[in-house]
């Protein structure tokens, strides 16, 4: 799965390592509400019913510049959780707020966000003064980056606290522009936990076909009528 769109929402179920999954926003057509997104549920080799799955958290390498002497300054590369800031686009009305929670929208921020601290990487790595004296190269360095990164982890859990803050010119958007500000953690299945086993990673991609297939079918019925 190298697309964002197909990456699973996920929410942590108990106190443990175990987690709910969801139907990725590729199953859905654009304006469906992420809090409509239906958890997946399969049966295993056995026919036992699995609705809860184990995952780890997925590790991101970040960049600290280290002073070693006056004027000398070395990169250090170090690991932590992957956990980024996004910042989701709302709709205002006067003095309020709508917190927008199209599934599709959710995903294209997220997406905005990663590539946003890939950029940050790439600017404190080569010492520059912001991300408009990135070259070509440096650009496709970052998508690169951003490619790689959405293709190896299995699944996001957003924490929303209705935060809400101001950017300027961010996104595609010109001016100053309102944002809900959530956190995202990302994680990838644990397949050393026999919930795991590779023949229910294939239920699962089954089951997510069937979805789509389902949602399609459903779309050119109501065009029909």
């Amino acid at each position: 799965m190298r697309k964002i769109e197909d990456k699973f929402m996920v929410r942590r179920y108990g106190k443990g390592d175990t987690f709910r999954i969801y139907y990725p926003s590729s199953c859905y057509k654009s304006g469906f509400s992420i809090n409509k997104a239906e958890q997946i549920a399969i049966r295993d080799q056995k026919g036992r019913p699995l609705s809860e799955f184990p995952m780890e958290s997925f590790a991101m390498e970040i960049i600290v510049p280290k002073k070693i002497f006056k004027d000398a300054i070395v990169n250090e590369i170090h690991t932590k959780k992957a956990h980024l800031s996004v910042y989701i686009p709302v709709e205002t009305d006067g003095t309020y707020i709508y917190p927008n929670k199209d599934y599709k929208s959710i995903m294209k921020a997220i997406k905005v966000a990663i590539y946003e601290h890939f950029e940050d990487e790439c600017v404190c790595k080569h010492r520059l003064k912001n991300s408009e004296q990135l070259t070509k190269e440096q650009k496709q360095e970052i998508e690169n980056q951003t490619q790689e990164f959405i293709a190896s982890f299995d699944g996001f859990e957003i924490n929303f606290n209705d935060m809400f803050c101001s950017r300027i010119d961010y996104a595609g958007f010109k001016g100053e522009k309102t944002f809900e500000l959530v956190g995202v953690d990302f994680y990838k299945f644990n397949y050393n936990k026999k919930e795991m086993a590779p023949e229910n990673v294939t239920r699962i991609a089954k089951s997510v076909t069937a979805k789509k297939k389902e949602e399609k079918e459903g779309s050119k019925a109501k065009g029909e009528k």
